[in-house]
């Protein structure tokens, strides 16, 4: 992996409409009422798409609900073909299974606002703020010698301004962390299991085809999984930093996975299991949850490092200023 290129700005949060949809699965709501002999009635699903969050209504005559998710917190979207003609996203599959168009509107949306409204736009962020703390860091070294004093401070100058209670930064000026985060290019990998393809054809009587073809796709920001037979096919991306732990199983003595994304071939391509298991873990270190982290740590020292600079000029031109807690109080 490369150093990201330095960032020219805090990149510009996006913002989005509100969109409602009708999303009522009518299967689920027939065999409701039928079952509860009509005491459930019709039940009735919304799904209504805000800036930062979706929020999910069902209700029918015995029980309601809503469900409120923020975009972070969406792992995935999953994109499903069953039987054909059947469509679904995620956990809705509106009218009789059948509506592609309104599935494939859905799954765009959901996209677009978890990308932009989650966990990797919340890295692109952390980024552009780094950078521009970093950018504030340089032009207050700039001020600070061009005004005669220096940075560090001697040790009269730590004691005039902070007395006992010297900040941490100035025995520590650096970031505590090297190139947090990193680019990655995109990789694909065939993970086709012939043993799920055969029982896959087996159990449906030569309908799902020979082969259910499994690819994972490693984007710079996501990892995509996609399954595709005859009979259906599933697209599935979900961002690092909601990729939780990459664990390699290994079961029958020879058979080695990695638990819900990939074993390939008939199980026993260890070293192909490996290196996606490695590539995996580089990227969630780098792109994900760890990498937001090290940069926030980062983003605090360059904060920290420029507060006191603004304190040294501050105290060279012998301008006193009252004290952050006393102004908050005010």
């Amino acid at each position: 992996p490369t150093p990201p290129a330095p960032s020219s700005g805090i990149v510009r949060p996006s913002r989005f409409p509100d969109k409602d949809y009708a999303v009522t699965n009518n299967c689920e709501s027939l065999c409701r009422c039928c079952c509860t002999f009509g005491l459930a009635g019709w039940e009735s699903d919304a799904l209504a798409l805000t800036n930062d969050a979706l929020t999910l209504h069902e209700k029918n005559k015995m029980d309601e609900s809503t469900l409120t998710m923020p975009y972070a917190m969406l792992d995935e979207v999953d994109v499903n073909r069953s039987c054909c003609c059947c469509y679904s996203v995620n956990f809705l599959c509106p009218g009789w299974g059948c509506s592609q168009g309104l599935v494939t509107t859905l799954a765009e949306e959901l996209e677009k606002r978890r990308r932009d409204r989650g966990n990797i736009a919340q890295l692109a962020q952390l980024n552009g703020l780094y950078s521009a703390a970093t950018e504030l860091d340089i032009k207050l070294g700039i001020v600070v010698n061009s005004m005669g004093a220096k940075y560090p401070p001697p040790q009269r100058v730590i004691d005039s301004i902070y007395g006992e209670l010297a900040p941490h930064v100035l025995k520590h000026p650096a970031p505590p962390h090297k190139l947090p985060t990193s680019n990655f290019p995109t990789k694909s990998y065939d993970t086709t299991n012939h043993c799920i393809s055969a029982c896959m054809c087996v159990g449906t009587l030569g309908l799902a085809g020979p082969v259910t073809k499994q690819e994972i796709t490693l984007l710079p920001d996501e990892m995509m999984h996609t399954s595709q037979n005859w009979c259906g096919a599933a697209t599935t991306r979900r961002p690092y930093a909601n990729l939780g732990s990459v664990a390699t199983e290994k079961a029958c003595y020879c058979c080695t996975q990695l638990p819900e994304i990939a074993s390939p071939g008939c199980g026993c391509d260890e070293a192909a299991v490996l290196e996606i298991a490695n590539e995996l873990q580089q990227r969630k270190v780098k792109r994900g949850n760890i990498a937001q982290m090290r940069i926030k740590d980062n983003l605090m020292s360059r904060l920290l490092k420029a507060r006191t600079q603004l304190d040294v000029l501050l105290e060279k031109k012998g301008i006193k200023v009252v004290e952050p807690t006393k102004m908050m109080r005010s």
